[in-house]
Parts: structure tokens; sequence; C-alpha cells
């Protein structure tokens, strides 16, 4: 069994995508990030939001890295909301994002080629008539140079993420 990461952002619905999760019984275990709002009430909401059956795990901040790389070496699948700012002491990477330099997490990255998995974009977007659809990219890590380069290799896996969510905000730039 073959784990993987995917990767998406604060376009769409973060917790609907999450609970498509129950519509894929074949789908591995997901473990995904999650970040502590500063009240109990609200964290109490979005957790009733994130139990959407079996096979899905919040982590958070503290030792969040280690708990997503293990779930992918167990062959689950982590996923990651990817669009934030995240400092240079945390391993943030600058990478071109609408025109501008912008601080990105390599985490995604460095899953996928410590654990030679796939990374797949994936969004939940909202349609007509109060529906959502589900996209699922293509695996970023697919042709990407294996010249021995680690950093570059995880930079032009960057890059193609964040193509992507660019190509999304200028599509759909309501969401």
């Amino acid at each position: 069994q073959r784990g993987g990461v995917l990767v998406s952002g604060h376009v769409g619905n973060w917790e609907l995508l999450l609970g498509t999760r129950v519509a894929f019984p074949d789908v591995p275990p997901v473990t995904f990030l999650a970040e502590a709002a500063p009240h109990a009430a609200i964290n109490e909401a979005l957790a009733r939001l994130r139990q959407h059956g079996d096979g899905l795990e919040a982590i958070f901040r503290e030792g969040g890295a280690q708990a997503a790389s293990a779930a992918v070496r167990k062959g689950g699948i982590a996923a990651l909301l990817v669009d934030r700012n995240v400092r240079r002491s945390q391993g943030g990477v600058y990478v071109p994002f609408l025109g501008l330099e912008a601080r990105t997490t390599p985490l995604p990255a460095v899953i996928a080629q410590r654990h030679d998995v796939p990374v797949h974009p994936m969004f939940c977007l909202p349609i007509e008539g109060g529906r959502y659809r589900l996209w699922v990219g293509p695996d970023l890590t697919q042709g990407l140079p294996q010249d021995g380069d680690p950093h570059a290799w995880r930079r032009a896996l960057l890059v193609r993420l964040n193509d992507i969510f660019e190509e999304l905000i200028r599509a759909r730039p309501e969401l």
C-alpha cells in the first residue's frame, strides 16, 4: 500500500474536502494538519465538522510534520493546507506566487521525496445549486528533474504547486 500527499489551500471548502474521504472507502487513512483556534467553542465546532467517519485523523502543529510523515510511511495519506506564510525558522522557502516571492512550506515536497510518493493538489469547489465539485489534479512529482539536488527538486515541486494555486485564483478570485 503506497501513501501520498494531498495539498490544498483556503480556496473552496476545506472541511467539506475532508468529508469526501467517506465516499472513497478504499482510500488509505488520511492524516491532516490542523491548527487550534484561540477559542474552545470554535475548536469544538471544527472538531465536529472534521469527524466524517473512520480514516481521518487531525494532528496539530507541535510534532505535526513528523506525524504526517509517519502516516505516509505507513501507507496513509497526509492532507496539508499549504497556502500559509511559513516562517523561515519553520522551514519556509521563497517560491514565486502571483508575481511575488512568497514563503511556502516545503513539507509536501519533503514528505514526497523522503517516501517516494505522489503529491496531488485537491480542491472542493462550489458549483451551482449549493453543491460542490471535488477536483483532484495530477501528480506534481511526475517529470521533475532527477539531477540529485534535493533542494532544487523540492523547489520545482513547490513552483508547480503555486502555479496551480495561481491558476485557480485567477479563474475563481471570489473563492
